[in-house]
């Protein structure tokens, strides 16, 4: 009886977990050698807001700032489209939504649009791909305009860039094959 009231009172420790220690003694080496992604070689400039009634449009500016006279092969641009708080547009219910939300370029002579997935009930990512009608040469600006319908429910979308670069055949560094994915928040808000 006494050792029950004592156990009552007397905190243990429980064994270290096999499991958790393995873990916590492994993981350190293992991480330290995943290379980190490559950021972004060009400049971009996307609105940190947006309108939630209406037609909305979002304005991607991109330029070279750098001296190296970066050549772009393409561009993917994923933008979220449905009904829930995270989706910047609204998405069609009847009409595919490619035909009600578009994407155009500043310089259609050098990119071109099209659209390589097309949001749907389950999958809530709509991708524009913009790409160089000639591949190799030298980028220096370029404007993309995503409009659709505004999807009304307030919250946060996340836009995500990925700007893909020429590479020569002569270029084989791991650097210059791994795609760079520039990551935006756009604050959906409420007109006063």
């Amino acid at each position: 009886m006494l050792m029950t009231c004592a156990g009552l009172f007397i905190h243990r420790s429980p064994p270290p977990d096999p499991v958790k220690k393995y873990i916590k003694e492994v993981t350190p080496g293992f991480v330290k050698d995943i290379p980190t992604r490559p950021q972004t070689q060009l400049t971009y400039k996307i609105p940190s807001t947006a309108p939630v009634k209406g037609t909305s449009q979002i304005v991607i500016d991109i330029t070279d700032e750098t001296e190296k006279k970066l050549k772009i092969d393409s561009f993917h641009i994923t933008i979220p489209a449905g009904t829930d708080a995270s989706d910047l547009f609204s998405r069609p219910e009847t009409d595919p939504p490619e035909n009600l939300i578009k994407c155009t370029v500043s310089d259609e002579t050098r990119f071109k649009v099209r659209v390589s997935l097309s949001s749907t009930a389950e999958n809530h990512m709509l991708l524009f791909q913009v790409y160089a009608v000639e591949k190799g040469q030298p980028f220096d600006q370029l404007k993309i305009t995503c409009t659709g319908t505004a999807n009304e429910v307030p919250g946060k979308a996340n836009i995500s860039i990925t700007e893909i670069l020429h590479q020569d055949d002569d270029e084989e560094s791991d650097e210059a094959q791994t795609d760079r994915v520039k990551h935006a928040e756009v604050e959906k808000e409420k007109d006063d």
